[in-house]
């Protein structure tokens, strides 16, 4: 994926955040909200999916699906969904919970 559309997909993330089309990592299109690709689609069902995978408390599940979103949207966006996206929305609990499993241990 060219930095372009990475750039892309990104402005159009902050777009929909911006505009209260996704709450909490859904999004959730509404008349008012911008149209979302299908690139920015996918990129936002691997945030919800992730989320859900930390809060079931799923390690392999979430390492699935960061497998998943490197495969389908790049390293470069995955990652991106991972830190920039993501780490706001969690709580401390959460938080401990994704660092203890990018260190391999199980809390």
């Amino acid at each position: 994926m060219c930095s372009l559309e990475l750039r892309s997909i990104s402005l159009t993330i902050r777009e929909l955040q911006a505009s209260g089309c996704i709450h909490k990592g859904v999004y959730q299109p509404r008349s008012s909200c911008p149209s979302a690709d299908l690139i920015t689609q996918m990129t936002l069902a691997l945030l919800q999916e992730l989320l859900m995978a930390l809060r079931a408390n799923d390690a392999d599940g979430y390492t699935a699906w960061v497998v998943l979103g490197i495969e389908k949207l790049g390293r470069d966006v995955a990652g991106e969904v991972e830190s920039y996206w993501m780490v706001p929305l969690l709580v401390e609990e959460e938080r401990d919970r994704l660092i203890a499993w990018q260190l391999g241990a199980s809390l």
